[in-house]
Parts: C-alpha cells; structure tokens; sequence
C-alpha cells in the first residue's frame, strides 16, 4: 500500500520501502524494482537516514554524491535513476530503520512540498506498523 500511494502520488515508476542494513539496503515491499536488495554503498538511503528530513535529489546527474552511481549511470542494464525522494522510517526511540522512497527516470526541476509531505507521512505510517510487528513478534514468541 505505501508504495502504490507514494508511486501515484509522486508521478514515479519506482517506489519502495526498505530496511538498511550494516552492509545492504533490503526492499520488503516495491514497485519498479527488479531487485530485493542492493549494496549499501549503491544506497541512495544510506544518505537518508543520515538526516531527520525528507532527502530530494530532483537530478541525481548533477550531485555529487550520486552522478556516478551505477544506477545513475546505467551501468549493466540498470534503470538510469534521475529524481530521488526519500523519507527515513524511524524506529519509537529515534533510531533510522530504514525508508519509503521513490526513482523517477527523469529529473524534476522542483519538489512538490504537498508529495513531500505526504512522502514523511507515509515513513511516519511504515514506523508505526514496523513497531506494532516488533511487538506482535516480541509477543508471539513469549508463547513459544
């Protein structure tokens, strides 16, 4: 569901929400993306949850920290990624967990405070539901 509000809502082909790890960014839901997980030095969300706010990059060519990334580039197939959003899921005690963001293939020239807005929103919902898993998991394993 968060990913198909952020896609529509963002005009963007690819969304996701992932979960980063110490050495890869793992996708649990997404449009878009052929893979489930992708290197963490390759992770446009590594930079994300680096930061409290909303990252936008309305065109990755013209950033250093991503103009050679391979999926900016193309390298190997991959799609040529030119716009990034993303919003860090944030565990109850402040911790980054991971993000709802989306790709687009073509730049943008400015961001949309309302998609932005809506973009945090959602990375509020998905902390909210991962907590409430946690708990369930915590919970159903007293039973065991």
């Amino acid at each position: 569901m968060y990913c198909e509000v952020a896609a529509k809502t963002m005009k963007c082909p690819i969304a996701y929400v992932s979960i980063i790890e110490e050495e890869e960014q793992v996708l649990v839901a997404n449009i878009g993306m052929a893979h489930s997980t992708l290197p963490r030095e390759l992770s446009f969300c590594a930079h994300t949850i680096c930061q409290p706010n909303v990252l936008v990059v309305l065109d990755t060519k013209n950033d250093d920290r991503f103009r050679d990334n391979p999926m900016v580039k193309g390298d190997k197939g991959a799609v040529k990624i030119r716009y990034y959003a993303g919003a860090t899921i944030f565990s109850r005690d402040g911790h980054a967990l991971g993000t709802v963001a989306v790709f687009d293939t073509k730049p943008r020239r400015e961001a949309d405070q309302e998609h932005i807005g809506m973009l945090q929103h959602l990375s509020f919902l998905a902390s909210e539901k991962m907590t409430q898993s946690t708990i369930q998991e915590d919970s159903d394993s007293e039973f065991l």
